[in-house]
């Protein structure tokens, strides 16, 4: 049987535009490869170190030597792959496998972990001796911590999966495992991401925005112990499962089967203080962590805890903190280190 070519499975066209979509919501360098490393696509959003050394041939060759490895490895664990290049610079291979068979894969990367990260990956070939005049794009490369890239590559594999399993679902492929003398008649797919605009990205963006940020939040439930009364239990539950939300008392009060006025008196008697003031002391509890822990704007952190508006949000952090987000920030990453 013949290696089925990842063109007969993609409409190479529309894949390029969704590609170049993933490239700016997640900011990393995106390609795509056939199952020897070969390019398919354009890059997208490619650093320019990466364009430099692909434009040196034998740079390039080794280039492509670590996309087809890290394709067979991500296939053969069955999972996205991460990994260093011959540059030691972090990249993810997403394997596309169609009936067993391995027809290429959706690359990503270009960044660099923090000097501080003690996460250890696999150099799949030799470093490569820096070439001095590439020395300053190289510095410039971005840096992303290791949660943020397995969080980006796990949310990229569902994607990946999705539009195959999708483009299966229409039987093309089934038609041509059925004439297996015909492959090269194999229609192109578009439906199976036909549907995916920019709008489906933009909501991707920030469910891994929030993914994000809730992997830097404190996730002890502390507050829902077991005196704590069973009718609001389902409401404080659904809040630090959804951080990135801001049910107003209606809707939460929906989840515990209450009357808006009923569940506001019982969390009241409970909680010592009003829903809507639990909910805010809550959020600028989690954006501390964030202003802390991570490098996240101050609309970046007010958008993903689910603040309407990030004027707002400045505005119940100072009146919380006495300091507004920004200068909370500039205190805690000055603050003297006790020995």
């Amino acid at each position: 049987m013949k290696v089925l070519s990842i063109e007969k499975i993609l409409n190479l066209d529309k894949w390029q535009a969704i590609q170049d979509s993933l490239s700016k919501v997640t900011k990393l360098a995106i390609i795509t490869v056939d199952y020897k490393g070969v390019p398919i696509t354009t890059h997208s959003c490619c650093n320019t170190f990466c364009q430099k050394v692909r434009s040196v041939p034998e740079l390039r060759t080794l280039c492509q030597k670590c996309d087809s490895r890290a394709g067979l490895e991500a296939v053969r664990s069955n999972e996205p792959f991460i990994y260093l290049c011959h540059f030691g610079i972090v990249d993810v291979a997403i394997p596309f496998t169609v009936y067993g068979n391995y027809v290429g894969a959706f690359m990503a990367g270009q960044v660099r972990l923090p000097a501080t990260s003690s996460q250890k990956l696999e150099q799949i070939t030799l470093q490569t001796v820096l070439p001095e005049q590439f020395s300053a794009d190289y510095h410039l490369l971005p840096e992303m911590s290791y949660a943020e890239i397995q969080l980006i590559a796990n949310s990229l594999n569902h994607i990946c999966s999705y539009i195959i399993e999708e483009a299966l679902d229409k039987d093309f492929l089934v038609s041509m495992l059925s004439k297996q003398t015909n492959v090269e008649q194999l229609p192109v797919a578009s439906g199976a991401y036909e549907s995916l605009k920019l709008d489906h990205f933009k909501q991707i963006k920030k469910e891994m925005e929030g993914l994000i940020s809730s992997s830097y939040i404190s996730t002890d439930k502390g507050e829902i112990a077991e005196h704590v009364d069973p009718l609001i239990k389902p409401a404080i539950e659904y809040l630090y499962s959804n951080k990135s939300t801001m049910p107003s008392l209606k809707d939460i009060s929906k989840i515990c089967r209450l009357s808006p006025s009923y569940f506001s008196k019982i969390f009241a008697s409970v909680q010592g203080q009003s829903y809507s003031n639990y909910v805010s002391a809550l959020k600028i509890t989690w954006s501390k962590e964030l202003l802390e822990n991570t490098d996240q704007s101050i609309a970046q952190i007010s958008e993903n805890l689910g603040f309407s508006d990030e004027g707002y949000f400045i505005k119940k952090f100072k009146k919380s903190e006495g300091v507004t987000p920004l200068v909370y920030r500039k205190y805690y990453r000055n603050r003297p280190v006790s020995s």
